[in-house]
């Protein structure tokens, strides 16, 4: 065999290695993108869920938007020892009252953009939070759950 295609041979296995190993490295940047994806929207659905469930156990409207409010809040740790507990607690006030106005329309013609409005509160809330303090406010939901037994021997 010639030593000029025994080169290009080469030259040809060595190109096809690089295109894999970009390929590789760009899929799994893909796929850690979409895997943080994946987990911020599960997070902000059981947050939500578990908001619009502490609203709905209050009988009185008016505090059933603070009860989802003192849901998220103690979920995510903060309290009021936080330097900024009163700013975040305004600024997530707005999702928890854009969820209770959601909640009061169910049912009705303006169902759907009332929900859009609370999703839209939350996304424009934990847009404002990544600006305020360069972190992701539903990665305080990150907590570490060992394996429970349901029964103990």
């Amino acid at each position: 065999m010639s030593a000029v295609l025994l080169k290009r041979l080469q030259e040809m296995a060595e190109a096809c290695e690089r295109d894999e190993k970009a390929f590789r490295r760009d899929s799994e940047r893909r796929l850690q993108a979409l895997t943080a994806l994946r987990i911020a929207a599960y997070r902000r659905c059981h947050l939500l869920r578990g908001m619009a469930a502490a609203a709905a156990a209050c009988e009185a409207a008016q505090v059933a938007g603070v009860a989802a409010l003192e849901f998220a809040l103690n979920e995510t740790s903060w309290n009021e020892d936080d330097a900024a507990y009163r700013e975040v607690r305004e600024k997530l006030g707005e999702t928890a009252a854009a969820l209770q106005t959601a909640r009061a329309v169910e049912g009705t013609a303006d169902e759907e953009r009332e929900a859009d409005r609370a999703f839209e509160a939350m996304l424009r809330f934990e847009a404002w939070y990544r600006g305020r303090f360069g972190n992701d406010f539903l990665d305080l939901l990150e907590i570490e759950r060992g394996f429970l037994p349901v029964v103990d021997f």
